[in-house]
């Protein structure tokens, strides 16, 4: 269940299993047992607000921060209790390196990898789901031309 008293930015505190998908194998891996799982807000510019899914370790050392985006081709799954999305990793370093690859004929394919949580109970996953919705939504809004009561209200 998420926690009462969230400090500023965090947008829902919950704990899941994190698994990954091992394509040799077919299936998702269990990779992290109890991670938190934060959903947060971040200042992105003037006119816009990034959200993120965070994920940490039961100790407290991060191993995710991946904004929400529709790139993450996600999916939540009721039966399951599940959440599944794609980590898309960009293969190139800076402008430079990848302007020298493609005159070279090198272009590094980006990088991805399919992750799932499996949350411990319903009123979790539900909580996930709805508070995932309104970050994607908001994500997209164009926060400079929203009236000064509508921003107010989506900043809580």
């Amino acid at each position: 269940m998420a926690e009462a008293g969230l400090v500023s930015g965090e947008l829902l505190k919950l704990a899941a299993d994190l698994f990954a998908y091992a394509p040799e194998e077919e299936k998702f891996e269990l990779r992290i047992a109890n991670a938190q799982v934060y959903l947060t807000a971040e200042p992105a510019t003037e006119a816009q607000r990034g959200y993120f899914l965070r994920l940490l370790k039961p100790d407290g050392k991060e191993v995710l921060h991946q904004r929400i985006a529709d790139d993450m081709r996600h999916q939540f799954f009721a039966k399951e209790l599940s959440f599944v999305w794609v980590l898309i990793i960009d293969a190139g370093g800076d402008e430079n390196e990848k302007e020298e690859e493609e005159e070279e004929g090198k272009n590094a394919a980006p990088f991805s990898q399919c992750f799932s949580l499996k949350f411990q109970s319903a009123g979790d996953f539900v909580q996930m789901r709805n508070q995932f919705s309104v970050c994607l939504f908001e994500s997209k809004l164009d926060f400079g031309s929203l009236s000064l009561e509508d921003k107010e209200w989506v900043q809580g």
